[in-house]
């Protein structure tokens, strides 16, 4: 993917929207300027997901980077202004930014358990918060109220058995911790959920 030409030009030499950089489309792609920056390529399965998300006016930003390599050679990623946008041939092309991309970048990126992203970044059905879905059997759920914080395994399956983030105990409010026992919990809104080997999780609703 990454060595697909851009091939020959669509427009002219353009000024951005936002008045502040400059672009030229191509048949696959644009490449895009600003003073901080340079001129920057975006191609592909990359371009057309930052496309869909509104170009430079998006929560992407302007591209930062050429298109590049993953660390593990499994995909291909661009990084933008305030997040980046992931290709793999299996989840195809997904953008994570803002607070969300910031825990991302915690978990190590796609090297970490989370793996490569599998949506973009979508808004809750309650649309006061913000998500992405992970190949680890993993989430990143934002709200105001919580911050961003990835769930997991079996809190997260429990949690989805609940109706997610609509269920009684709300949005996650912390990151997933140590028990005694070799259990793990996670504190939301309004409870917690206690998983323990042999056991399962179990949901608690503050009264």
């Amino acid at each position: 993917m990454g060595d697909r030409p851009l091939g020959y030009p669509t427009s002219s030499e353009l000024t951005t929207p936002d008045g502040v950089g400059r672009l030229n489309a191509f048949q696959h792609g644009a490449i895009y300027w600003r003073p901080q920056t340079g001129p920057k390529a975006v191609r592909g399965a990359i371009y057309q997901r930052y496309a869909s998300l509104g170009w430079e006016t998006s929560g992407l930003g302007y591209p930062m980077t050429d298109e590049l390599a993953t660390p593990d050679g499994r995909g291909r990623y661009s990084a933008f202004q305030w997040g980046n946008i992931y290709w793999t041939p299996w989840t195809g092309a997904n953008a994570v930014w803002g607070a969300i991309s910031v825990v991302y970048a915690q978990q190590g990126w796609e090297r970490g358990a989370l793996g490569y992203p599998l949506t973009s970044e979508m808004r809750t059905p309650s649309r006061i918060g913000r998500y992405n879905h992970f190949e680890g059997n993993g989430s990143i759920y934002w709200a105001p109220q919580t911050g961003a914080h990835v769930i997991s395994g079996h809190i997260r399956m429990a949690w989805a058995d609940m109706g997610w983030e609509n269920s009684e105990l709300g949005f996650p409010a912390s990151p997933e911790y140590a028990l005694e026992d070799g259990g793990r919990g996670q504190d939301f809104e309004f409870g917690w959920i206690e998983w323990y080997p042999g056991e399962g999780a179990t949901a608690y609703v503050e009264e």
